[in-house]
C-alpha cells in the first residue's frame, strides 16, 4: 500500500543543505519504509510520495533503488561491525574476544531484527566472484577472519577462510532459526548460543591445529 506523505521527513527534504544533505534524508526515508514492508514491495514512487516530492527527484540522486540500497545496506553493514568490533575489543585472549564478538552478533540480530534482515534481503543479485567479499561486507569479514586466526599460533590460510565460514554459517544460521520462530523443538536461542559458541571455538581450534600439523 502506497504511503503517504510524511511531515517530519518532508521538512528534514526541505531543509537538506547540499546533495550529501538529501541523499541523507533519502537513505532515511527509504529506511523506514524498508523496516515497514520489506524491500518486495517498495519503489522509487513510493518514496518520492512519503517525501512529498515528484516521482523523478529521487532518480536525481540514485540512479536506481538498487543504487540506493548499497547505500542503505552499508551503513548498515558499519553499525554491525562496529558492535562486533567494540565487543571484541573487551576480551583478553583470542578464545574470549571471539566469544563477545559472536555474543554481540547474536544481539544485533535480536535487538535489530529489521536491520539484521535487511542485510541480506539487499544483498546484491549478482553475487562477487568466487574468493571475494562484497566490499560493504569486507570489513566485519575481515574481523571475523582475525578472530579466527587468532584461534591458532600458525594459521593456515585456507583453514582460517574454511573457519569463518563454518562460524558465520553456524551463526546466522542460528540466527534465522530465532528469528523466524523455528527453533520449536524443545532448546530455544537463549540455551544453544554459549554451548554453539563453545563447539565453534573447539572445532575451528582443531581444524586449525591440524592444518598447522599435516
Amino acid at each position: 500500500m502506497m504511503q503517504p506523505q510524511q511531515p517530519e521527513l518532508h521538512e528534514r527534504w526541505l531543509a537538506a543543505d547540499g546533495h550529501d544533505a538529501a541523499r541523507a534524508v533519502l537513505r532515511d526515508a527509504a529506511h523506514a519504509l524498508l523496516r515497514e514492508g520489506g524491500p518486495q514491495g517498495f519503489s522509487m514512487r513510493e518514496l518520492a510520495t512519503c517525501l512529498g516530492i515528484s516521482a523523478m527527484t529521487p532518480y536525481r540522486y540514485y540512479p536506481s533503488k538498487e543504487a540506493l540500497f548499497v547505500d542503505l545496506r552499508a551503513g548498515i553493514f558499519g553499525r554491525f561491525t562496529t558492535m562486533l568490533r567494540e565487543a571484541a575489543a573487551g576480551g583478553e585472549g583470542p578464545r574470549e574476544r571471539f566469544r563477545l564478538a559472536a555474543r554481540a552478533y547474536f544481539a544485533f540480530a535480536r535487538e535489530h531484527e529489521q536491520d539484521y534482515r535487511l542485510i541480506f534481503d539487499l544483498m546484491p543479485r549478482a553475487s562477487p566472484p568466487p574468493g571475494r567479499a562484497e566490499p560493504h561486507a569486507t570489513p566485519s569479514w575481515d574481523q571475523l577472519i582475525a578472530l579466527v586466526a587468532a584461534l591458532s599460533e600458525q594459521p593456515d590460510p585456507a583453514a582460517v577462510q574454511l573457519g569463518a565460514h563454518f562460524a558465520w554459517a553456524t551463526l546466522h544460521g542460528l540466527a534465522m532459526l530465532h528469528l523466524s520462530n523455528k527453533l520449536t523443538l524443545g532448546i530455544g536461542l537463549e540455551q544453544l548460543i554459549e554451548p554453539s559458541i563453545e563447539m565453534l571455538i573447539l572445532a575451528i581450534e582443531q581444524r586449525l591445529e591440524r592444518a598447522a600439523c599435516p
